[in-house]
């Protein structure tokens, strides 16, 4: 597994710093600007992010499943693409055809949502 690990991910030290490329996160690319996401969901068979910045429309912002069951999306664009303290969650389709949402699994704020909540 460790060296699985390494031929992937390049070292244990980039596998253990993860947090940094997994959630959702402004680009540090300029030639890539907008917005950078990445779960872990191999068991999906479709996964797009949803929220405020797109009125919550599913599939509207798809990711792309590598063969590790890593999900990976680039919202092109720049200046403010998903402002602060917008709510997101993640669109899921599973295996069994089911659709159901979560809140990203590194997500580095989260708040308790509204009544309203869609």
């Amino acid at each position: 597994l460790k060296r699985r690990i390494i031929d992937v991910e390049g070292s244990l030290r980039n596998f253990a710093m993860g947090y940094e490329s997994f959630g959702v996160h402004r680009s540090k690319d300029p030639k890539q600007p907008g917005i950078l996401a990445k779960e872990w969901a191999p068991g999906a068979w479709a996964l797009s992010l949803i929220g405020d910045f797109n009125k919550w429309e599913r599939g509207k912002h798809s990711y792309v499943r590598d063969e590790f069951g890593v999900w990976s999306l680039h919202i092109k664009g720049s200046g403010v693409i998903i402002p602060h303290g917008s709510r997101v969650m993640l669109a899921i389709t599973t295996s069994t055809g089911e659709e159901t949402t979560r809140i990203p699994a590194w997500i580095q704020r989260a708040c308790q949502p509204p009544i309203d909540h869609p």
